[in-house]
């Protein structure tokens, strides 16, 4: 395979997005948020008289509390994905490449519509130390990410487990 440009390669900032559409934990946490908004905007209402208003305020605090610890479990999903996207874009555009070998491929269920996403687990070295990565992605696998086959790794020297996949499947 070619190698890849010299840094810092050109990659807009909207690439995150495509990296977080296979990524389980920022899926789940967006729906948690998305549903535990829903949630709490229907819980307050019913207690401020808006909905059931045979329902006494009290009865729906403790729905109300849990959607708002649920709240910040689905933000914190989220954020923690949404940063470690941004992390991967950092050394997509300013890491060193190296050549690594694709290890293993794991393919496993997504979504209940048969969609399959594919993890493709890799090794490389860095001053002499070996070093493992992974990539997720719902695209399947070309002919050159099978195992056993060279790949390119881009990885930032100073924290080299930090590190994917070029191009990203």
């Amino acid at each position: 395979p070619a190698p890849p440009p010299a840094a810092p390669r050109t990659i807009a900032d909207y690439y995150v997005w495509r990296l977080l559409q296979s990524d389980r934990l920022f899926v789940a946490g967006s729906l948690m948020l998305l549903l535990t908004i829903g949630m709490i905007l229907v819980t307050g209402m019913s207690m401020v008289g808006g909905w059931g208003k045979s329902q006494r305020p009290g009865e729906m605090a403790p729905l109300l509390w849990t959607g708002v610890v649920l709240l910040f479990i689905g933000g914190g999903f989220t954020a923690y994905r949404f940063r470690e996207a941004r992390r991967i874009l950092l050394v997509l555009r300013h890491g060193k490449a190296v050549q690594g070998r694709i290890t293993r491929i794991v393919e496993e269920p997504f979504t209940q519509d048969s969609t399959k996403l594919w993890i493709i687990h890799y090794q490389f070295s860095h001053e002499g130390r070996p070093f493992m990565g992974k990539v997720q992605t719902v695209v399947p696998p070309s002919k050159r990410l099978q195992p056993g086959h060279i790949a390119w790794v881009i990885y930032n020297p100073e924290a080299p487990k930090e590190n994917t996949l070029y191009p990203r499947p």
